[in-house]
């Protein structure tokens, strides 16, 4: 009986030995970052005004899940959103002139700030659709350039 259980107890032993080491690491989340450049500033008397939408329901409602209000001081401006997770994305930004904290609007509701929108998506009659303005964010750094209308 003694060398049963010894034998035993050298089997488990030489089980545990040759097993391999298994380690499980914490990774942490995968994120991304936006340098967002503008161009086409004339002046630099007013403030940028930046909203990042995720999908296409809080494009819709204007819910945006970063917003920057940034002062122009050159006409070289860029801006940095951190810490995003990857997946699609979408701008929309004016340039706020007056600093007068909205966009002012002109006859039948046209722009008198300058705006653009992500992939310098086209505007008719109201703000491009999702699909037009939708781009891809991976992890790591993403560049993004756009125009002022």
């Amino acid at each position: 009986m003694k060398s049963t259980v010894k034998t035993a107890i050298s089997l488990i032993a030489v089980i545990f030995a040759s097993a391999p080491v298994l380690t499980f690491t914490a990774h942490a989340e995968e994120t991304a970052s936006l340098s967002l450049e503008v161009a086409g500033i004339k002046d630099t008397n007013g403030t940028m005004r930046i909203a990042l939408f995720k999908d296409e329901q809080g494009w819709a409602s204007q819910k945006s899940v970063a917003s920057q209000a940034v002062e122009v001081t050159s006409d070289d401006f860029t801006t940095v959103f951190e810490g995003l997770e990857p997946g699609q994305y979408g701008i929309r930004l004016y340039y706020d002139e007056n600093a007068n904290g909205k966009l002012d609007l002109g006859v039948m509701g046209i722009p008198k700030e300058s705006f653009a929108f992500s992939n310098d998506a086209p505007v008719q009659f109201g703000p491009p659709k999702w699909s037009a303005a939708a781009f891809e964010i991976t992890e790591g750094e993403n560049p993004q350039l756009v125009h002022l209308k």
